[in-house]
């Protein structure tokens, strides 16, 4: 059962109220992850990544959306951006039908080792941006850049990737799952730059653009 609530009911004045309050998720919940192998995703497709169309400038950002930390299921979504030829740093979406918009992208950059915890984690990218406000930019959104030692665990866990109005299954090891489940918002997308979930592994020349 994922209820989180509770709920009192008190008397004042002859008047009846109804205290709610958030029910404390416990450890276990907040450990809880999906597996590649549960029955719910075996029908579910293995993602397989699609080439940059331009290893010029180019590179991949992962769509993280928002889900409470009751709630197992991790999904996102990849899409492709193109640097600033000046700014390394500053990248712009690009379409699906090849019109650049409007939109900016500024990273942030984290290091954070896979034994680190999941909430220090969440805490340190939650401590805000680092030098100058975002909001002296015009159009502007902020990505973050995670780097990860991703140890020896077996890719055993899986997220959700959406792609073509369907979704996928990705294999990852449980602490990269367990770390994207503590990084997303619970009621937004978050941009994330993270190496394993944005460059094809298997793909040579994309891993060393």
């Amino acid at each position: 059962m994922d209820s989180v609530m509770s709920r009192q009911r008190v008397t004042i004045d002859n008047d009846v109220y109804e205290l709610v309050s958030t029910a404390v998720i416990s450890r276990e919940q907040r450990s809880r992850v999906s597996k590649y192998n549960d029955p719910e995703l075996t029908d579910m497709k293995p993602y397989k990544f699609d080439r940059l169309r331009s290893m010029r400038r180019r590179i991949k950002l992962r769509r993280l959306h928002g889900g409470g930390l009751s709630n197992t299921e991790i999904t996102c979504e990849l899409f492709e951006v193109e640097y600033d030829k000046d700014n390394r740093n500053i990248v712009r979406k690009i379409p699906r039908d090849n019109k650049h918009s409007s939109n900016k992208v500024k990273r942030r950059k984290y290091s954070m080792s896979a034994r680190s915890q999941p909430e220090r984690l969440q805490e340190l990218v939650n401590e805000g941006p680092t030098g100058r406000d975002s909001s002296e930019y015009t159009d502007v959104v902020e990505y973050e850049a995670l780097s990860w030692f991703w140890g020896t665990e077996n890719k055993d866990c899986a997220i959700r990737v959406k792609k073509g109005g369907e979704y996928y299954r990705f294999a990852v090891t449980k602490e990269l799952s367990l770390a994207l489940k503590y990084l997303r918002h619970a009621d937004e997308d978050r941009i994330l730059w993270i190496d394993l979930l944005c460059i094809d592994q298997e793909n040579h020349e994309e891993r060393n653009h």
